[in-house]
């Protein structure tokens, strides 16, 4: 009877052992979640001179449901909405914005990857200078893919003059966002054919002759928010002049809810529940 009541109180320890065990992982099952990156799929510009149209091609992207962002930068004359070959696309104006240089911006949704498309902008009233910038953005909310602040979006120009050859800097400024998950972009243009480029902390999405635009991801919501470009202005005639617009805005990032992630509890539940059976199995067969 002692040795049977030593071995019961033995074998009770070690279901103890074994349950309390498989308790701390289930303790330690914490979710980490993960939401998905906002991020450039694909890329495609082009600059036209004297033309009644202008085209990027090809232009493909890796992912379904991306948005699809055209910036357009003319002189004096207007456009149709920008058409694709392939037909997956239905672009929708998003801002137009006109000082001595127009620059527009379209959007559209892919619901599949694109692959070998040819996107095209076409004049209304004759020949024309045209700078074509094309991009994909994977990770938007394709549903409502810009932030519902009326900071956004925002226009900016000037007039930018160097004596000699100089880098200018081009600006504008989001007053706020609503989201914390934004792409903010930079859309520019100017009217004579200099370098446009990324101001700090932006990256460069695609650059032509006349147009270029640039994006930065953020993480929380702006107020405020200067979103610097650069102008490499040569010499023209003595004096370098040339006019800027730009658009200034911000696409947001999916608002479906996070999926969650057991990489460490899971990992303990899975080697405790092993040794408990060890520990149970061991036992058993002592007894």
């Amino acid at each position: 009877m002692i040795f049977q009541s030593r071995v019961w109180r033995a074998l009770r320890s070690k279901y103890i052992l074994g349950g309390l065990t498989i308790l701390l992982g289930l303790a330690l099952i914490t979710p980490v979640y993960s939401t998905p990156n906002l991020s450039i799929d694909g890329t495609a510009s082009n600059s036209c001179s004297g033309l009644t149209s202008c085209s990027v091609t090809p232009f493909g992207t890796s992912n379904p449901n991306d948005v699809i962002v055209v910036l357009a930068t003319t002189f004096a004359v207007t456009f149709n909405t920008p058409t694709d070959v392939q037909g997956h696309l239905s672009f929708a104006l998003r801002k137009t914005f006109t000082a001595g240089v127009t620059d527009s911006e379209w959007w559209a949704v892919a619901s599949t990857a694109l692959s070998g498309d040819t996107i095209t902008l076409t004049s209304t009233s004759g020949p024309a200078s045209i700078g074509l910038v094309v991009w994909g953005i994977n990770g938007a909310n394709t549903m409502s893919p810009f932030d519902p602040s009326s900071g956004v979006p925002a226009t900016n120009s000037g007039t930018a003059t160097c004596s000699t050859p100089c880098i200018y800097p081009v600006t504008g400024t989001i007053s706020s966002t609503s989201n914390g998950n934004d792409m903010i972009l930079g859309l520019a243009g100017d009217d004579v054919s200099n370098v446009l480029g990324a101001g700090s902390g932006f990256t460069l999405i695609a650059i032509t002759a006349v147009a270029a635009a640039e994006f930065e991801v953020v993480t929380s919501t702006q107020t405020g928010l200067s979103v610097p470009m650069s102008l490499s202005l040569a010499q023209i005639q003595g004096t370098g002049t040339a006019n800027w617009v730009m658009i200034v805005d911000a696409v947001q990032g999916l608002p479906i809810p996070p999926i969650p992630e057991y990489p460490l509890g899971i990992s303990v539940l899975a080697i405790s529940t092993i040794l408990a059976y060890a520990v149970i199995k061991r036992s058993t067969i002592t007894k």
